[in-house]
Parts: structure tokens; sequence; C-alpha cells
């Protein structure tokens, strides 16, 4: 199953190939797997609401800290043996676990 992304990409590679857009019908089934990827992806993470609490703590982390190179830091953030801890204790502060 390929991602949003891949679909807009190979989307995109075959309207350079061939000078046109996907036909109609094309496009119609595109757009209903899409909307099937999306709903698909909201139900994992409707089920999933500690998530929410991850993003939200590593992204207040790196305002907060303004590390000089971001991906390291969020690397070495989501490997860090404590990440749970962090997140549960966000989770309880926000009311969210």
């Amino acid at each position: 199953r390929l991602t949003l992304a891949e679909m807009s990409a190979e989307e995109e590679a075959s309207k350079e190939e061939t000078g046109q857009s996907l036909s109609e019908k094309d496009q119609q089934q595109l757009d209903a797997d899409k909307r099937g990827i999306r709903l698909e992806n909201e139900k994992y993470l409707r089920s999933h609401p500690e998530l929410a609490v991850i993003t939200t703590t590593v992204i207040a982390e790196v305002l907060r800290e303004r590390p000089e190179d971001p991906v390291t830091f969020v690397a070495n953030y989501m490997t860090a043996k404590d990440l749970k801890a962090r997140v549960l204790k966000t989770a309880n502060t926000i009311g969210a676990s």
C-alpha cells in the first residue's frame, strides 16, 4: 500500500511522462485511495492518543532548547532511556493519559 506522499509523487511522475493528467477514472480511484488512507491513519491516531503527547512533548523540547541540529536532537530525544517517563509526565501534566 502506498503512502499519500508516494501516491502524489506517482501522480506527478505520470503527468510528466505522458504530458497529461490522470484519466477521470484513475483520478477518482486515486482520490478514493487517499481518502481510505486518511481514514485509516485517523483511526490509528485515535486509538493511540499517546502519539499526540509524544509529538507535543518533543516539539515543545525542540522549541525550548532550540538546538543547532534539530534532527540529531530529536533522534537523541526519541531514543533516550527515559522517554516513556517524560511522555507520561507530560500526559499527566496536561491530563491526556
